[in-house]
């Protein structure tokens, strides 16, 4: 079967399957780092979250109401490191 093909054929069978594969290890690099984005997207809001119903949670049940609890304490407890708030 493969006696009869030339060198020319085989050089272009070659070539035409090493771009098949960096297009598909591109493509796949891709989509792994939109997953791994996504994960680390997902784990900040959900840590955002728990900080927001830890939040609630402590003016709810501490005895303090939330006409008492000012809107810039609620804001610090669920900001992130490195975010100025003024």
């Amino acid at each position: 079967m493969f006696n009869q093909i030339t060198l020319r054929q085989r050089f272009f069978f070659a070539l035409l399957t090493a771009s098949m594969v960096i297009v598909s290890t591109g493509i796949s690099i891709r989509l792994l780092s939109k997953a791994a984005l996504f994960h680390h997207l997902e784990h900040d809001r959900l840590g955002v979250m728990m900080q927001a119903t830890n939040a609630l949670t402590l003016m709810f049940e501490g005895g303090r109401s939330v006409g008492e609890v000012q809107k810039k304490d609620f804001v610090m407890m669920s900001a992130r490191p490195g975010n100025n708030i003024d």
